[in-house]
């Protein structure tokens, strides 16, 4: 083995002993005879530093032959109780199929069992090492309790992936008929989200999508700029990425989100439109999360380039002005693209104009973002944990992009869409831990 080989080997395991790693192995099943609709499994706890900790446990199916996830809830574990923190080791559970899945057969079936360690889902932050590139078995993660060390702020839009933890909370989705540059979809309504998830502080890098899928699409390239070119089906699949809601979270296992579910066993995926539109106000209610656009009416401007700019504003040039750096503050677009932020004269790098009261970078700007949803316009109802339509033609993006020129559609209620398949060098995603557990 030579010195190279060696030292690419310490430096995995090293970052494999500060990622924690909690994994599942040795699962099996057998089905009872004479068969009773109940199901035996095996399985067990092991990884590092796991001495005296409890885990909470998340069993799924996956039938091959109607290639649909089976979500196991009639579970009763033997000698522990299903829904208490369980201790490491080999465990013994029973499953009742003929509650879960009446079309059950052995043969067809797999069995996925998940632990989460129950004394860290507190920690407000969720940190994936990917530095094991696209051939990995698994990617070691780690709840942590702070931000990431200065050694680190490189490698936080490279080879690792940062999320945080956006908490439950009660929101008026949407945007109010009085405000200007709004669109017929947009009418106003109560969301409740009941549970806190964790949100990817940046959007997906171009470094990060090739370490997970081993090539970069973008046509605008830059290790730490956001990866775009990517439709809805190369993020999720174009088979059961596609089933959204009625599929939940299950997608194609070649697809991004298939690869980093694989190797994380975690419920990663793109937001719902609803928590995207939380994450990005961040509590605020105004058209932008950093504040409002000062409006009478809209109309464009000829800013000194001879661009178009759609402005809120007809009453003065200092109101006027106002909208573009109350905007240019928190997004790379049309009118600050030559800024010099990055060196670069479309998206650029992620992280480089101000955060949300969240902790979120470019959720207006650099680039539109894929959110799960079909498209339909809301309604007044209140709703909770909204999935969005059960069918539909286009899936919603959000967010705006550095292409864009009208003001209107950085807002945080905008709503564009597009079909599944289709791919723009301003289009990309970032992602979120949904927590089912």
């Amino acid at each position: 083995m030579n010195k190279k080989l060696i030292l690419v080997f310490a430096l995995f395991l090293f970052r494999s002993l500060c990622f924690a790693q909690v994994k599942v192995s040795d699962v099996s099943f057998t089905t009872r005879w004479p068969w009773n609709e109940l199901v035996d499994i095996t399985f067990t706890i092991g990884g590092i530093d796991i001495e005296g900790k409890k885990y909470s446990l998340v069993f799924e199916g996956y039938d091959n032959v109607t290639q649909k996830s089976v979500t196991m809830k009639s579970i009763t574990g033997v000698g522990w109780t299903y829904g208490s923190p369980v201790h490491s080791g080999t465990l013994y559970a029973v499953w009742n199929a003929g509650v879960d899945c009446p079309t059950f057969h052995s043969a067809s079936f797999q069995i996925k069992v998940t632990a989460t360690q129950v004394e860290a889902l507190d920690n407000p932050y969720l940190v994936i090492d990917l530095s094991a590139g696209p051939n990995a078995p698994y990617y070691p993660y780690e709840l942590r309790s702070s931000g990431p060390k200065p050694e680190e702020l490189l490698g936080q839009t490279t080879f690792q992936l940062w999320l945080f933890r956006t908490p439950a909370g009660r929101f008026m989705m949407g945007s109010p008929e009085s405000e200007v540059g709004r669109h017929s979809n947009e009418r106003q309504h109560i969301v409740y989200i009941t549970k806190p998830f964790y949100t990817g502080i940046y959007e997906i890098t171009q470094k990060q999508w090739e370490l997970v899928m081993g090539s970069n699409p973008s046509k605008h390239i830059g290790d730490s700029r956001p990866v775009e070119n990517v439709s809805y089906d190369m993020i999720r699949g174009a088979r059961n990425g596609s089933e959204w809601p009625t599929g939940l979270y299950a997608a194609d296992t070649s697809s991004f989100i298939g690869r980093i579910q694989a190797r994380t066993g975690l419920t990663l995926d793109l937001p719902t439109e609803a928590q995207w539109e939380f994450a990005c106000r961040a509590g605020t209610t105004g058209y932008l999360n950093n504040g409002n656009f000062q409006i009478i009416e809209k109309f464009r401007y000829y800013n000194d380039n001879s661009r178009f700019i759609y402005l809120f504003d007809a009453d003065s040039k200092a109101k006027s002005e106002y909208n573009i750096s109350l905007l240019s503050s928190v997004a790379r677009w049309d009118y600050n693209k030559e800024d010099g932020k990055g060196a670069y004269t479309q998206h650029t790098m992620v992280g480089l104009y101000n955060v949300n009261g969240f902790g979120f970078y470019d959720m207006h700007g650099n680039v539109y973002e894929w959110c799960l949803d079909w498209h339909d316009p809301f309604t007044a109802l209140e709703v909770v944990n909204p999935t969005g339509p059960s069918s539909g033609t286009e899936r919603i993006c959000r967010g705006g992009s550095w292409k864009e020129s009208d003001c209107d559609k950085f807002r945080s209620a905008f709503r564009a869409k597009h079909k599944s398949d289709y791919t723009s060098s301003d289009l990309g995603f970032r992602i979120i831990w949904h927590r089912v557990n």
